[in-house]
């Protein structure tokens, strides 16, 4: 009986140790996961059921991963749960779908996708990757989520516009003629704005901009200013109320103390699923997290022709004064200043937005005029709705001294979701919001920050364009001109003389400084540090050529792809007093070889040290002949020692030939102790359609 009992137990143990093994085994099998090639990047990221929607997807291989077969697969996954097979992710250097340069690890693919039903549709990239034993293995992206909504009616737009353009004959008959009866005004057409049957809510921030809920849930609103005798405005989003008079005093206006250094955002941002970039193994040293990115300025000014004050002009004076800077500015105004330029800001070290804010710190409004025969609204459809819309459309009512209230236009206006919503992420940036309330709430600095801005400047209130435009000076010669730090800037926590007294704060880092010293010359950091013009760009490889040192590498062109700008990059520091020289790494390769040798087609590439002492020296400077002649290659077949990488290597036209990793080495030792301004570029001669790109790597002062 005993043995019975035993054998029993021993038989049961046995049975339920299998189940538990067999248990884990299926457990791991199903829940394994799969080695990771990054995150997709897709534009545009929400669309409208039964429309025909081209979308545009990549995915940048994290560095050192071999795609089996160069090729991936995008699935994709609908609202009712079905998933299909939606095409390829190729990084083969054709434009047909969407790729720029064949072989450096971007992969993209050209979509159109028409959904029938709402909800959201999942797209994810998957392959086979050889492993660390050069076996294959199953990949797959991180999931990204496409939302789509039901169309806009067209009633339900026509309401947004009537409702709005009817506030202007409104406004007029509430002023009775006279300016000074703005604030009532104002205040009584809100309450009419609320008493319309297409309007869910209404409110009026303290910047005097009424922002509205239409019931079919589309936002619109105004922003309402006052003109002076020459019909020009002088405040970024509205008007100034009267001051209560405990406000109106001077006791309260700048005297609180700076954030702690301690609660300041701080830290970098090179992380998967941003800009792309992540540490790449070569070295532990990360990129200062205090140094600004670049030196690219981006001013944003879509009202500039209607302003009294601005502060472009006082902006670019500061920078063209310096002896030594190598900043490159980029602005648009008026009705240029539009949505597309709008999300160029995200390359950008100093980014300035002079325009009017919308909801206190919530929306501010573009250049770009809102109209539904125009091509682009059909883009935009998708970006007004849910519950969290990224754009909206706001009524730009100017009063006149003679108190008429003019229609300008009916504008775009961005919300904080837009900015949260765009691709990458910010190099470091510091943020100039120089508009009204920009820091009044949290949802506008928030985005910024959230998207790697690291310092944001805004304004407690209404603020008056006189001031922004001191603040623009202080802020740029604080950090361009006396090379001092974010927290340094002087009107931090000061108040705008005008009323109603709106504060400059800064959120995030007091310790953002332009870098004084030759930063990421190994680009292992992506383009941070680098301030660049038209095509430079970082990458891991290129076909089958590789870094000269670690993952990553330099590259500027005379245009390839989509880009047609020819590239220049460029840093500006201190040489050290104990530096001797400098030395880099490139590899210069051009399609003009071997048949344009000997032409008028001579494409260049050169290296300069700019001093305001010394004026431009050159390093190195190569051109089709004179890299033909130094290698012994000659028109029309003889390549000497230069290298054909193609089709391994494909620019546009012909063959591509090279010379190979380089090192060139110059003396310094003059520079010791004074600021230059190091210059890489490249560029067309005769024509762009043959194009010519140089390989950069480990460049070091030493």
């Amino acid at each position: 009986m005993n043995n019975f009992f035993f054998l029993k137990r021993y038989f049961v143990s046995i049975v339920i140790l299998t189940l538990v093994v067999f248990s884990f085994s299926n457990c791991d099998e199903d829940d394994k996961v799969l080695p990771s090639l990054g995150s997709l990047d897709v534009a545009p990221a929400e669309m409208v059921v039964n429309t025909a929607t081209g979308f545009t997807v990549h995915i940048h291989v994290p560095a050192g991963t071999q795609v089996v077969e160069n090729t991936l697969l995008l699935m994709k996954t609908d609202a009712n749960g079905n998933t299909t097979e939606a095409g390829q992710l190729l990084d083969n250097g054709s434009l047909a779908n969407g790729d720029e340069i064949k072989g450096d690890n971007v992969f993209t693919g050209k979509f159109s996708f028409s959904e029938t039903a709402q909800g959201e549709l999942k797209l994810k990239a998957t392959g086979k990757i050889l492993n660390a034993k050069g076996e294959e293995e199953s990949a797959e992206s991180a999931e990204f989520k496409v939302k789509v909504y039901a169309d806009i009616k067209g009633s339900d737009m026509k309401a947004v516009f009537d409702v709005q353009n009817n506030m202007v004959n409104q406004l007029n008959n509430l002023l009775g003629g006279s300016q000074n009866n703005a604030a009532n005004a104002v205040n009584q057409l809100l309450e009419w704005v609320k008493a319309q049957p297409e309007v869910a809510s209404a409110t009026l921030d303290n910047s005097t901009a009424i922002e509205i809920v239409f019931k079919s849930g589309l936002r619109g609103g105004a922003v309402i200013s006052l003109e002076d005798d020459n019909g020009k405005v002088d405040t970024r989003g509205g008007f100034a109320l009267p001051a209560p008079a405990a406000q109106q005093t001077a006791d309260d206006r700048g005297n609180k103390a700076r954030i702690p250094l301690s609660k300041q955002t701080r830290g970098n941002n090179y992380t998967e699923g941003g800009n792309g970039w992540r540490a790449s193994g070569k070295t532990s040293e990360n990129f200062d997290p205090n140094i600004i990115g670049n030196r690219n300025v981006f001013i944003y000014a879509p009202y500039e022709a209607s302003w009294k004050n601005n502060e472009r002009p006082h902006i670019i004076n500061i920078l063209d004064s310096l002896d030594c800077g190598g900043f490159q500015v980029t602005y648009y105004t008026n009705q240029d200043a539009d949505v597309a330029r709008f999300a160029e800001m995200m390359s950008y070290g100093m980014v300035v937005l002079s325009t009017h804010g919308s909801g206190g710190g919530k929306a501010v409004l573009t250049g770009e005029i809102a109209d539904t025969n125009d091509t682009r609204y059909a883009g935009y459809k998708a970006l007004m709705q849910g519950d969290n819309p990224k754009m909206g459309i706001s009524m730009n009512i100017t009063i006149s001294k003679q108190g008429d209230a003019i229609k300008k236009a009916n504008v775009y206006k961005l919300y904080a979701s837009y900015i949260s919503g765009l691709a990458g992420e910010f190099p470091q940036s510091v943020i100039l919001a120089n508009f009204c309330g920009s820091d009044q709430t949290p949802p506008l600095r928030e985005a910024f920050i959230g998207k790697g801005a690291k310092t944001y400047f805004g304004y407690t209130n209404t603020v008056n364009g006189g001031f922004c435009v001191a603040v623009s000076r202080d802020v740029f010669t604080t950090l361009a001109k006396n090379n001092k730090t974010t927290g340094e800037v002087g009107k931090i926590n000061a108040s705008d003389p005008q009323t109603p007294f709106a504060t400059l704060k800064m959120q995030g880092s007091g310790t953002m400084r332009f870098a004084t010293e030759l930063v990421n010359g190994n680009f292992e950091k992506g383009l941070l540090g680098w301030t660049k013009s038209g095509d430079g760009r970082a990458i891991s490889q290129l076909g089958s050529l590789d870094a000269s040192e670690g993952s990553y590498m330099g590259i500027i062109s005379t245009g390839l792809g989509y880009t047609t700008e020819t590239g220049r990059i460029s840093q500006s520091f201190t040489v050290p007093n104990n530096a001797t020289e400098l030395s880099f790494r490139w590899n210069f390769m051009s399609e003009e070889f071997l048949e344009y040798i000997n032409s008028s087609y001579q494409d260049w590439f050169e290296v300069i040290i700019v001093t305001k002492e010394f004026g431009e020296h050159v390093v190195t400077s190569k051109s089709i002949d004179g890299v033909a002649a130094e290698y012994g290659a000659a028109y029309p077949d003889i390549p000497g020692n230069l290298i054909g990488v193609s089709p391994d290597v494909v620019f546009d036209q012909g063959d591509v030939y090279m010379t190979g990793w380089e090192t060139t080495t110059f003396d310094i030792s003059s520079y010791k102790g004074k600021c230059v301004t190091l210059v890489l570029r490249c560029s067309d001669v005769g024509d762009s359609i043959y194009d010519t790109a140089v390989l950069l790597d480990d460049i070091q002062v030493k």
